[in-house]
């Protein structure tokens, strides 16, 4: 099984994979699901996030950052995270599903990067456009590349993905960090 590029991805295809995740989460609040088509790609491995907006609030967000298993499923299994075991959010009621508007990203590969103080950091990342994941000894955090919409300074995005991943060390040469891309599908 070949990894999916993002990039290849259709308008459609990304329409599709929304319905999927609006179907996996139907489903699990027991109502009748949509029963979408599976897409012949959509066994290839990909690696997605699953963000549900309210009121252009955020309401959940859960994902994978690497690629092991076929995008449908990644999707799917996200969908239902990001609706019911999202730690920040009460899990999705019946009521809430028709308010609620779905995003996913499919990320690209992970690429490291080395980073050995904030000037590097500031040269190595390009904000709106690079998702970033911070590692520090057993602590992890990322931000997708949609967070830099409310956090667009460099310093105040480093300062939040530390805060996420409760890393409190001062020196960005004992952490290693990596980027990606993603290519966004928006429910209408």
């Amino acid at each position: 099984m070949c990894n999916l590029d993002p990039y290849d991805l259709t308008e459609r295809d990304g329409k599709l994979l929304i319905l999927h995740a609006r179907d996996a989460i139907a489903k699990e609040l027991n109502l009748p699901g949509l029963n979408p088509n599976f897409p012949k790609w959509g066994d290839q491995k990909g690696a997605s996030f699953v963000t549900l907006l309210m009121d252009r609030s955020l309401r959940g967000c859960i994902g994978s950052l690497a690629a092991y298993r076929g995008i449908v499923i990644d999707v799917r299994e996200n969908a239902v995270s990001s609706a019911f075991k999202d730690p920040r959010f009460p899990p999705l009621s019946v009521e809430e599903l028709g308010l609620v508007k779905i995003e996913l990203s499919i990320l690209t590969p992970l690429k490291r990067i080395e980073v050995k103080d904030f000037d590097d950091f500031v040269k190595k990342i390009e904000p709106f456009k690079d998702g970033v994941v911070v590692q520090h000894g057993l602590k992890k955090a990322t931000f997708l590349p949609s967070v830099w919409e409310q956090l667009p300074q460099h310093s105040t995005f480093l300062h939040y993905l530390l805060k996420k991943g409760n890393i409190n060390s001062s020196s960005l040469e004992e952490m290693i960090f990596f980027t990606y891309r993603v290519r966004k599908f928006r429910e209408e």
